[in-house]
């Protein structure tokens, strides 16, 4: 539950500031309460905070005319088997812990791209990477991996972390760490050139274009 709170704060609705860096952290809580519990409980748990998340993230739809209370918990639901089967795949790659920090983040995102593709199940809405629409560096990366990079760092960053803490050592947090600081540098680079007047990538990973100059008196 503390999960589905962070999760709630991090995205754009509540518009909470620095509120938002939250989501760096939002998943270390799920992830350690499923490495203490039996494999039967990781699906449950999975799926409580990521139906609780749901509920919070997406009150606001009950302004739509002719929402009701037992649609949305369709929707909360449905959007909580993401987590669930998230959960339940923790319980599989955490054996290895070093190989776990690309595929618990590969399969987060996986579940993302099924989740959006889902046909008339799909909700593109609320993923990982939309928390970060003001983090400009970050989102740099967006015309070369799509919102599925960013998602990925997010999740990354958070099982590093609740590797971290469990094992009571530093190691794992090294390589994230220099990715995500990787990332961020090379969004500001990109950034200081555009802003100079320099050519920078275009959202759909072709098209290149110019900022105007500045007029001057």
């Amino acid at each position: 539950l503390l999960t589905s709170v962070l999760l709630v704060l991090s995205f754009p609705s509540p518009n909470l500031g620095w509120l938002v860096w939250l989501v760096w952290l939002a998943l270390v809580p799920v992830i350690i309460a499923c490495r203490s519990c039996g494999p039967g409980q990781f699906f449950l748990l999975g799926l409580l905070s990521g139906t609780a998340a749901a509920f919070g993230i997406f009150f606001w739809i009950f302004e739509v005319d002719g929402f009701r209370c037992f649609h949305f918990m369709i929707l909360g639901s449905n959007l909580g088997l993401y987590p669930a089967i998230w959960c339940t795949g923790l319980s599989i790659f955490k054996k290895n812990e070093y190989v776990s920090l690309v595929t618990v983040p590969a399969l987060w995102c996986s579940l993302d791209y099924l989740k959006n593709h889902a046909g008339f199940l799909a909700f593109p809405w609320a993923s990982l990477a939309h928390s970060q629409h003001e983090n400009l560096p970050l989102i740099q990366l967006s015309p070369y991996t799509g919102e599925y990079g960013i998602t990925f760092l997010i999740v990354l960053i958070n099982y590093a972390i609740a590797v971290a803490v469990v094992t009571r050592t530093w190691m794992p947090l090294i390589l994230p760490l220099c990715t995500i600081a990787f990332a961020h540098l090379r969004g500001w680079a990109e950034l200081s050139w555009a802003s100079a007047g320099g050519e920078v990538q275009g959202c759909n990973g072709s098209t290149r274009f110019r900022p105007k100059p500045k007029k001057t008196r």
